[in-house]
């Protein structure tokens, strides 16, 4: 068996994050979103449940 060096790809994350509602998936996604860096931006389609999570992100457009 032999090791090869890594090599590191800018590859493009795809993330599901799935559960019940009140579960934690919009916070977990920011967190997710915080920890990889760069700009973070918030599709809210549920009227508004969402605008409770901006003071965990960083940075919104």
């Amino acid at each position: 068996m032999t090791f090869q060096k890594a090599i590191r790809k800018k590859a493009k994350l795809r993330l599901a994050l799935t559960g019940p509602s009140g579960s934690g998936k919009t916070y977990s996604a920011l967190l997710l979103a915080k920890g990889i860096g760069g700009r973070i931006a918030v599709i809210d389609t549920e009227h508004g449940s969402a605008s409770s999570m901006r003071m965990y992100s960083t940075s919104t457009c």
